[in-house]
């Protein structure tokens, strides 16, 4: 009987599986993974570290026919010359339908010397927070949204803007 029950009706006791028959069958199907991936989004490695500080957003509400201004500090805090990919990724906090958790929306290639530190500056249009929605109609929809700037998808800064 148990055959035909799905994954989910079918419990240890109905299979009568001890704990380590159990833990070996989730292993075999690959469930003791971690779900995330073992390196993130844009993810590098460097001879040398970077730190991201002071991040700004200039204009923390905007309306449909301005553009986000915001700009970040980036140091260069170890020993050797170094190359850094500056990533700005936004995520509209509520939507029309689900959107992204992180959306690359600006990058900026840096090149510092040991202990240099550069300002980057990104500017990005209001319409660019938009979405093609079910009907295939590009939207863009006020609220709040999220802003990253670091060196991947994982790591950085965050601050909030609105759209009006």
């Amino acid at each position: 009987e148990t055959a035909f029950m799905s994954g989910e009706a079918a419990s240890r006791a109905d299979l009568h599986l001890s704990g380590a028959q159990e833990e070996f069958l989730l292993k075999l199907a690959g469930i003791d993974v971690p779900i995330e991936p073992l390196y993130p989004f844009g993810y590098g490695l460097s001879y040398t570290t970077f730190q991201y500080s002071e991040l700004e957003v200039l204009t923390p509400e905007i309306r449909l026919d301005s553009e986000l201004n915001c700009r970040v500090k980036v140091k260069n805090t170890g020993d050797c010359f170094g190359e850094e990919i500056v990533q700005l990724y936004i995520h509209d906090k509520v939507a029309g339908c689900v959107r992204p958790v992180k959306e690359l929306k600006r990058f900026m290639k840096i090149a510092l010397q040991p202990g240099e530190q550069k300002e980057c500056e990104f500017s990005l249009p209001a319409a660019e927070l938009g979405y093609y929605d079910r009907s295939c109609n590009y939207v863009v929809e006020p609220g709040t949204f999220d802003l990253y700037i670091g060196p991947d998808s994982r790591e950085g800064l965050h601050m909030e803007f609105e759209l009006k």
